[in-house]
């Protein structure tokens, strides 16, 4: 378990991430209880090539395959390359149980060539910046949330979404409230 931000928010994950900004190649999750990732106050990891999963403890530790906080700074952003990701299909909604595959927070954070199938939500950004480029999402309900819009040194921040291939089963590609600013490009 980690306090996150000092006022007892605390997180699960196999591997964590605390200002850190290394490369991790392959890294491969399966069958873990919570998050395979958790980064968080600033770090910038660039995980490349890796297989993810979200997590399955049935004790309320589990979370998204991968959750940041704070993670990326402007020009030195976490990156998620040539990764893959699956969970579970459950029920769409508040009473479903689903987890995003991907959840970020006021991070900035560049996603290129990942796979999310196999899973209730894709990836949930609540203010966030970076982009999502080049990926394929396959979900049961909504693919891509987006809520709200970083703001880092009086600077509005935008989330770009662009040439991806989106397709819920059940829910919306790409959605965007509570002031999220998001450029959504030749998407399919």
């Amino acid at each position: 378990p980690v306090d996150i931000d000092g006022q007892g928010t605390i997180k699960y994950g196999a591997m964590v991430f605390d200002v850190a900004s290394l490369s991790v190649t392959n890294p491969t999750f399966k069958g873990t209880n919570t998050t395979n990732i958790l980064a968080f106050n600033g770090a910038s990891p660039t995980l490349a090539g890796g297989t993810f999963a979200v997590g399955i403890d049935g004790q309320g530790y589990h979370g998204a395959a991968i959750q940041a906080y704070g993670a990326g700074a402007g020009l030195v952003v976490m990156q998620i390359l040539n990764s893959a990701f699956t969970g579970e299909e459950t029920d769409c909604g508040a009473q479903g149980g689903g987890r995003s595959a991907v959840y970020l927070e006021d991070s900035f954070v560049r996603m290129d060539t990942i796979s999310i199938t196999e899973n209730s939500y894709g990836a949930f950004l609540r203010s966030s910046s970076g982009y999502l480029t080049n990926s394929t999402v396959t979900t049961k309900c909504n693919a891509i949330d987006t809520n709200s819009h970083l703001v880092t040194n009086g600077q509005v921040q935008t989330f770009v979404i662009s040439d991806n291939t989106i397709t819920p089963t059940d829910g919306a590609g790409i959605t965007a409230y509570d002031g999220a600013i998001v450029v959504a490009e030749r998407n399919t």
